[in-house]
């Protein structure tokens, strides 16, 4: 993340918060990747606050759901609002595509 769109620029001009909001970002973009393809998705704390920071697991059971179009629409606006295309799609370009 190298810029952010605004108003964001007020959150990461400091380097911890810029890190956690591009933890959640990732974690948000993966999650929704997963329900596309037709996940039910949950993310959970698997660790205490206490022990890590970073204690989020997003767990995901297949369905025969068929993509939400809202889902779509809500990854493909994250990804052009923050400039960014997550690794994982482009693993799963064929899905994406066609």
């Amino acid at each position: 993340m190298l810029e952010s769109p605004e108003p964001w620029g007020a959150l990461t001009k400091f380097g911890l918060m810029k890190e956690r909001l591009g933890d959640l970002l990732t974690d948000s973009l993966r999650s929704q990747i997963l329900r596309i393809m037709g996940y039910r998705v949950e993310a959970i704390e698997f660790i205490g606050g206490e022990h890590t920071p970073r204690n989020l697991m997003i767990r995901a059971v297949k369905t025969q759901a068929a993509p939400d179009p809202v889902d779509i629409q809500r990854y493909t606006q994250m990804c052009a609002e923050w400039g960014v295309r997550p690794a994982l799609e482009g693993k799963l370009a064929s899905f994406f595509i066609g």
